[in-house]
């Protein structure tokens, strides 16, 4: 597979649709979430572009992911995805260089649990960043 933030954010959707119980993993971002639950959504963040010998290199670039379901009940929907704080970890780090999409995961961080505001709709889940080396031409 090809090196780069695209292709990067397209191999995470693939590991995130093969969690057990993911419905909805787009390669790119929609104005609104189905209503297949739970939802994922991957978009490039924040990272350091360096250019040096012909080669492009993003170290790191931060890839943003988001994993809910619509917030209409908290306890309902802490139990639909409590679980993928641990597998969604676990299931990236056994991919470590996202088919062959970025160099390496360099680091994990789980930003926030809970209720959140997605353009406009109420949603209840996991916000992760994934940082990532990437070394493209």
């Amino acid at each position: 597979m090809t090196k780069g933030i695209q292709y990067a954010i397209a191999a995470v959707q693939d590991v995130l649709l093969a969690q057990s119980g993911v419905r909805y993993a787009p390669d790119n971002p929609k104005d609104l979430a189905a209503q297949a639950e739970p939802v994922s959504i991957c978009m490039a963040g924040p990272g350091f572009v360096n250019y040096s010998d012909g080669l492009t290199i993003y170290n790191p670039i931060t890839l943003r992911l988001w994993l809910t379901v619509a917030h209409k009940d908290t306890g309902r929907d802490d139990a639909k995805v409590i679980g993928y704080g641990d597998t969604v970890p676990a299931a990236l780090w056994a991919t470590i260089d996202l088919s062959g999409t970025v160099d390496s995961i360099e680091q994990i961080r789980i930003v926030g649990y809970g209720p959140w505001q997605i353009n406009g709709m109420a949603r209840y889940g996991w916000a992760f960043e994934i940082d990532v080396s990437i070394r493209v031409c």
